[in-house]
C-alpha cells in the first residue's frame, strides 16, 4: 500500500491580506453581478479566486509549451487563462451553460467545451486528434472519484493536479484500488477563504502521478479493478494467471483455482461481483495473496 505524501505547504501565512481584500474576490463576485449571476449550489460551484492557489496548480502541473491540458470546470477561467499562457493548448469542460458569458474572452489556445465532464473525459483523445496529456483542474468535488475511476485507464495523461477536500486526499490514497495505479502528493492544504463562495470543507491541492513500478499485489489489484464486473472468483482466476504471466511464470486455472481455494473464502464472497466487494476485503484478500 502507498500512503499519502505531504508536504502540506501553507498558501495563506498569517500577515496576508484576507481573501475578500483581494483583486481577484472583487473581480469574480462583481462579474457574477454584472451578469446577474450566482455560483451554482446545487452544481458544487465554489471557484478558487486566491492568486497564490492558482499560480500552484499551474506550478505544480509543470505546464510546458508542448503541453495539452484538459481542464475540468473552468467556471470563470482564472484557471483557464494562467494554463493558456504556458500551454500549447487547453481544453476545459464546464457544465453549467450560464457561465458562458463569463468564457467568451479565453486566449486563443483555449477550447470551451460546455459538457458535462464524464460524457468528455472517454472522448479527449479525439478532440483534434491532440492527445491530452495532462489534467489540471479546481473539480466539483462530487467528480472526484469518478475521475480516479477513469484516469486508472488513461494511459496518455502522465501529471494530474486536482483541488480536492483534504479527507477525499487521504481516503484515494489508501483506496485499494487508486495506490495500485498511482502515487499521491498534498502539494499544500487549502482554506476555504480560498473560494467564492466558500466550500465546507478544507480543500488540498494534489498531485497524481502514474505508478511505475509495481510489485504482485498491485498488479494484482490493477487486474480486479479492470474486471469489476465479473464475479470475484472469476477476476481472482483470470488476474492470478495475468500475474503469472507478467513475472515469466506459467499457472493453470487449475492452480490458479487451488489457489484461491486455499484463501478460505466463502462462496457468497467468491460470487459477488469485484466493483460490490467493499474495499477493505479487497485489500485482506490480496493481502493474503501476497505480502511484498
Amino acid at each position: 500500500m502507498v500512503w499519502l505524501i505531504s508536504q502540506c505547504m501553507s498558501l495563506r501565512p498569517e500577515n496576508k491580506k484576507s481573501i475578500q481584500e483581494t483583486p481577484l474576490f472583487s473581480v469574480t463576485k462583481n462579474l457574477f453581478f454584472q451578469h446577474h449571476l450566482s455560483p451554482d449550489l446545487l452544481l458544487h460551484q465554489n471557484f478558487c479566486v486566491d492568486e497564490d492557489v492558482l499560480a500552484a496548480m499551474v506550478d505544480t502541473g509543470e505546464v510546458g509549451k508542448e503541453d495539452v491540458i484538459l481542464e475540468i470546470g473552468a467556471g470563470t477561467g482564472l484557471l483557464t487563462a494562467k494554463l493558456a499562457e504556458k500551454a500549447k493548448k487547453v481544453i476545459a469542460a464546464e457544465k453549467d451553460e450560464k457561465l458562458k458569458p463569463l468564457l467568451q474572452k479565453m486566449p486563443k489556445n483555449v477550447e470551451i467545451i460546455f459538457s458535462d465532464a464524464l460524457k468528455v473525459l472517454p472522448k479527449i483523445k479525439e478532440f483534434n486528434k491532440i492527445i491530452v496529456n495532462k489534467i489540471i483542474a479546481n473539480i466539483p468535488y462530487q467528480l472526484a472519484e469518478p475521475l480516479l475511476r477513469f484516469l486508472c485507464t488513461a494511459q496518455q495523461v502522465e501529471r494530474t493536479v486536482l483541488m480536492v477536500p483534504r479527507k477525499f486526499a487521504v481516503h484515494a490514497a489508501e483506496h485499494p484500488f487508486f495506490s495500485a495505479f498511482f502515487n499521491f502528493k498534498v502539494i499544500a492544504d487549502v482554506p476555504r477563504e480560498a473560494f467564492y463562495p466558500q466550500p465546507k470543507v478544507v480543500s488540498a491541492i494534489l498531485l497524481i502521478t502514474p505508478k511505475k513500478e509495481v510489485n504482485g499485489s498491485a498488479f494484482l489489484l490493477r487486474q480486479l479493478f479492470l474486471q469489476r464486473d465479473k464475479k470475484l472468483k472469476n477476476a481472482l482466476r483470470e488476474g492470478l494467471i495475468a500475474v503469472a504471466e507478467w513475472q515469466g511464470k506459467k499457472l493453470s486455472k487449475k492452480e490458479a483455482t487451488q489457489k484461491i481455494d486455499q484463501l478460505g473464502l466463502s462462496e457468497e464472497v467468491l460470487e459477488e461481483l469485484v466493483g460490490r466487494v467493499k474495499l477493505k476485503k479487497i485489500g485482506e484478500i490480496v493481502k493474503k495473496i501476497w505480502t511484498d
